[in-house]
């Protein structure tokens, strides 16, 4: 298979450049393009002779899924072997109760069965335990191709279904092209016998034509005319035979025709899954040739890796936690048992000193000692010597106790060691894949700035350089690109410059005219106090002012009121005043008017004249008011 690495070098073919140049354009192998690969896909293999990170990611994750494709069927077919050998144990274990049931049975017959019953029952847990482990299998499988989620991994998982299904397509092509044989065949044999019984049926068929020729050449012989009648009969059955053998093979004939159908029908899916796995394996080629989805790839795997790591180092920390909690059982059953072991070496001692004390018994006892103390003595010496000997096995078997916990800790001490220190590989693992994840996404940010914006120019050298061989002019057109937005920068730049004196003596201006507003406003500040200070002693005055002017509008009001009511009496007193006497004696009646400053009154009244005195008595009014006079005066 052609396989092209892009190791970024120049072929200069003349000058003495050319080692400069191609050491300057050399990518580390770890970079972007130095780990992208052009590959071509074998129809066999796919691109496994690429060897990039990404590339490598994606085969773990095909392999991974193609694995668990395997534990299914490894699975199916170990489940399907226990059901098997759950039939034949089932079988053995009927017949051995037929046998035994069966009084012609021999011994041989009954220990026969028995053998067979035992070796179903050995191959029923043979196969029981391989369908396990196949269970097992298919579970790790599973839970491995399911880490593969990202979509980064959606066309390599396309890529697995498509070949599964052109598998698929091809076992459906080798079933049809096997079911069309086996039809071939039992059709050719149905063949065989039509044209058997056709040929039968022609012989017969000229036999009765012969016959018939003969028979109308002489008709008045009756050998001829039963001749004739035997070729009829001949020719009856033929044809019947004939019929017979087509519907006995039409059923073949039609298998025949239906396996063709069906081989053709597979062939054209067997096409149309080739296209379409070609088609995806392109998919993946596009992927592991983009040096993007290479970025990304390498993300998901290093967060799948990280994962991975993660669970067994988690599985790992709870294995420590159980073996801790081992470890703590035993040692809090070794506590127990040194307490036990105490307390029966305790017992024995307090048995060993009644025997040695029953023995002292006994041997005190002299030679005048009755019958009765000395069995009482024995008796009390034997049942102190079978307590100390009881203590002694219970004392021994409380040490021997002792012994075993003490082993056994010492062993759960070191599987907690053993366990902690597997804990801390995987630690070091997790650590170590989450540097790989922080370094592959440190790599994706590096291009972020550029990746996928068709106006940069790194970003199209950097596709150059990984999807062409032109490298030099990958090179030249950056560096041309480059060079164009310089001078666009540089007008821009000067422009800028400009702009920035521009600003600059602008500025400086303003920085006077601030220092000037500056100095009005501390001046203003000023004025503005003292006129706030005169405000408020303008306000006092206002208010006291303001009091002022509304008693002295009272006061008016209350002179306006008396002036008006003086006005009125003044009028009225003028009127009263113009009423002259009535001429005569006796009673008169007058009137008079007045006016004063503005206002009239009219005055009326009463008059007594006599020689010795006189009378009067007015009313007059003016403005609303009302005034009254009277008056005597007499001769002396």
């Amino acid at each position: 298979m052609k396989k092209t690495i892009l190791a970024i070098a120049l072929a200069v073919t003349s000058g003495v450049a050319a080692p400069a140049l191609a050491a300057d354009l050399n990518f580390d192998e770890a970079s972007v393009p130095g780990e992208v690969r052009v590959c071509e896909l074998d129809a066999e293999t796919g691109v496994e002779e690429c060897q990039t990170r990404a590339y490598l990611s994606q085969l773990e994750a095909l392999n991974a899924m193609r694995a668990t494709t395997d534990a299914v069927t490894a699975k199916v077919a170990a489940d399907e072997e226990v059901t098997a050998a759950v039939f034949e144990n089932s079988e053995a274990k009927a017949a051995l109760q037929l046998l035994l049931l069966d009084i012609d049975a021999t011994d041989s017959d009954i220990e026969q069965a028995e053998a067979l019953v035992d070796t179903t029952a050995s191959a029923l847990a043979a196969k029981s335990a391989a369908a396990a482990s196949a269970a097992e299998v298919y579970e790790e499988a599973l839970a491995v191709s399911s880490g593969y989620a990202a979509a980064e991994f959606d066309a390599v998982r396309a890529l697995h279904e498509a070949q599964s299904a052109l598998t698929a397509a091809q076992e459906n092509v080798t079933a049809a092209e096997t079911a069309k044989s086996l039809a071939a065949a039992e059709a050719l044999i149905g063949e065989k016998a039509v044209s058997s019984a056709q040929a039968a049926l022609d012989a017969a068929s000229a036999n009765y034509i012969a016959a018939t020729e003969a028979a109308a050449g002489d008709e008045g012989d009756d050998v001829l005319l039963a001749n004739k009648l035997d070729a009829a009969n001949a020719y009856l059955e033929a044809s019947s035979e004939l019929e017979v053998v087509e519907a006995e093979y039409a059923e073949a004939f039609l298998n025949k025709q239906q396996a063709e159908l069906a081989v053709a029908a597979a062939t054209e899916a067997l096409g149309a899954a080739q296209a379409s796995e070609l088609a995806v394996r392109g998919d993946v080629f596009d992927s592991l040739e983009s040096w993007e989805d290479n970025l990304d790839s390498n993300i998901a795997s290093a967060e799948k890796k990280l994962a991975d790591a993660k669970a067994v180092r988690d599985s790992a920390l709870l294995d420590v936690a159980a073996k801790q909690t081992d470890a703590g059982a035993v040692e809090s059953d070794l506590a127990l048992a040194e307490a036990a072991a105490e307390a029966a070496s305790a017992s024995l001692e307090e048995a060993e000193i009644a025997r040695d004390e029953a023995e002292a018994v006994l041997l005190a006892l002299g030679s005048d000692a009755s019958d009765a103390e000395i069995l009482a003595a024995t008796v009390s010496l034997d049942a102190a010597r079978t307590a100390a000997a009881t203590a002694l096995v219970i004392s021994s078997e409380a040490d021997v106790a002792v012994t075993v916990l003490t082993a056994e800790l010492v062993v759960a001490e070191n599987r907690v060691a053993a366990a902690q220190t597997v804990a801390d590989a995987a630690g070091i693992v997790v650590t170590s894949k989450n540097a790989d994840l922080l370094s592959v996404t440190a790599e994706r940010e590096v291009h972020a700035a550029y990746i996928g914006n068709e106006l940069n120019p790194a970003n199209n050298l950097m596709d150059a350089l990984i999807s062409t061989d032109d490298h030099a002019q990958a090179v030249v057109t950056a560096i041309s690109d480059t060079y164009e937005f310089t001078v666009t920068n540089a007008e821009g730049i000067a422009v800028n410059t400009t702009g920035i004196a521009t600003n600059k003596a602008d500025i400086a201006v303003n920085t006077t005219g601030i220092a000037t507003n500056k100095a009005d406003i501390a001046v203003n500040t000023t004025g503005i106090a003292t006129n706030k200070a005169d405000i408020a002693v303008n306000t006092t005055g206002i208010a006291t002012n303001k009091a002022d002017i509304a008693l002295n509008t009272a006061g008016v009001a209350r002179l306006t009121e008396g002036l008006d009511i003086l006005r009125s009496g003044v009028a009225a007193s003028l009127a009263t005043n113009a009423m002259p006497m009535a001429p005569g004696d006796g009673w008169g009646f007058a009137l008079g008017t007045g006016y004063f400053d503005g206002e009239s009154a009219v005055a009326a009244g009463l008059s007594y004249r006599a020689t010795k005195y006189n009378f009067k008595f007015s009313v007059g009014s003016s403005g609303g008011e009302t005034t009254a006079s009277a008056g005597m005066a007499w001769d002396l």
